[in-house]
């Protein structure tokens, strides 16, 4: 297959990097442990220090050129470029990749700042198909701040061949981010899940739903005991799906029959950690979560809602993902109106007194264990119960 790359797009470019397809731009990497072959002009390789083994090279398919990198041994890829100019708080923009992946390997798209505290204003992770796709990622702005360089990351192994990269400013009204769009996964295991969950809604007519991820959906698991004695007595349904985003969730709170098929007193929502984790800023997790919460009043209007704060991650307390959660908690609690929408935020619960989290509440610093879920049923019971006004 051919790659095009003189495709024009109806927005306004911000940043093109059109160097990929033109082989006189590829100059040799060199002085670099670990790392060889040659990048286009203007782009540096910042691999060596991770000990991953990296080679880059111009490759042609028909008339048209891309860059194919590949990445062996234990670290990761990281290549850059310098040419980025300030960005714009209140700005929107789209990322645009052409792209594939032989190994179908995710691959971070993000611009930061490489001088101060190399935060990322802008971070996308897209796992690449084997066949050449343009891929399109509506961003926010983020930080007014000088950021001074655009990065691509990949872990090893893997490859990925890169034929265009740009962003085009978006207007404010029409940026609508991943994480607030229906996307429905494409993993069979999760499309049986999906309608299992559903088909027992239906069955099961719960008074209160629990959606969410991989920490809803092992309840089943490690919080079994703990789901018995304390949630399940509120004849209580479990809707959650291991690895899911906002997104995810979405497409399946609209497509799961809920205010026809079944409609229950309470739906609690716990969702937004795996977007925090996939590098979607702050703002497009609230938007997401924003979403679910629109799509279940739209769908069930008389169904309460209980937005439960992202639990606290990673071992320290000083770890740069505490923060974000806690910008997300933020833009979660101002949804509540406390007449049909609620916040609560345990996270709190799980934390020792410096601030750490213990191996035997979160075995890796996310998921819980039987103890963790012990804290969880303990904190949202009298919560739940308020909500729902009985006693189980």
């Amino acid at each position: 297959m051919c790659v095009n790359i003189s495709a024009v797009w109806a927005n306004d470019v911000w940043v093109e990097f059109p160097a990929f397809s033109d082989a006189a731009a590829y100059k040799t990497v060199s002085g670099r442990e670990g790392v060889s072959g040659a990048l286009p002009e203007g782009w540096s390789d910042g691999s060596s220090w991770s000990g991953s083994k990296v080679k880059y090279g111009f490759r042609k398919e028909g008339t048209a050129g891309y860059l194919h990198v590949e990445v062996k041994g234990d670290g990761m890829c990281q290549f850059s470029n310098p040419a980025i100019p300030s960005l714009d708080r209140l700005a929107c923009f789209s990322l645009i990749v052409r792209g594939r992946s032989a190994s179908g390997s995710d691959v971070i798209f993000g611009v930061r700042d490489t001088e101060g505290d190399h935060a990322y204003a802008v971070m996308s992770k897209i796992p690449l198909a084997k066949e050449w796709r343009d891929y399109v990622i509506p961003v926010s702005g983020g930080p007014a701040a000088k950021k001074s360089a655009f990065f691509i990351e990949m872990f090893s192994p893997g490859s990925a061949d890169l034929a265009m990269i740009k962003l085009e400013k978006v207007p404010a009204d029409a940026y609508v981010p991943v994480t607030a769009k229906a996307v429905a996964r494409g993993d069979e295991w999760w499309q049986e899940r999906n309608r299992a969950l559903a088909a027992a809604a239906v069955k099961m007519q719960p008074e209160l739903i629990v959606m969410g991820d991989s920490i809803t959906q092992r309840w089943e698991q490690n919080g079994k005991a703990a789901w018995e004695k304390c949630i399940l007595p509120f004849n209580a349904g479990n809707f959650g799906i291991d690895g899911d985003g906002t997104e995810h969730l979405l497409w399946r709170i609209r497509s799961s029959g809920l205010g026809k098929l079944f409609s229950p007193q309470l739906v609690a929502l716990l969702i937004g950690v795996n977007n925090i984790g996939g590098g979607y800023l702050p703002n497009d997790v609230i938007l997401g979560l924003t979403s679910c919460v629109q799509a279940i009043r739209a769908q069930s209007p008389s169904t309460k809602i209980l937005i439960i704060g992202i639990f606290p991650a990673a071992k320290s307390g000083s770890d740069d993902v505490r923060e974000t959660i806690r910008s997300v908690n933020k833009g979660y609690a101002a949804l509540a109106d406390n007449r049909q929408v609620f916040f609560t935020d345990i996270g709190g619960a799980f934390l020792e007194k410096d601030g750490s989290i213990s191996e035997t509440v979160m075995e890796d610093y996310l998921h819980l264990t039987p103890k963790g879920y012990s804290i969880y049923a303990k904190e949202i019971k009298p919560v739940i119960q308020k909500l729902l006004a009985s006693k189980p």
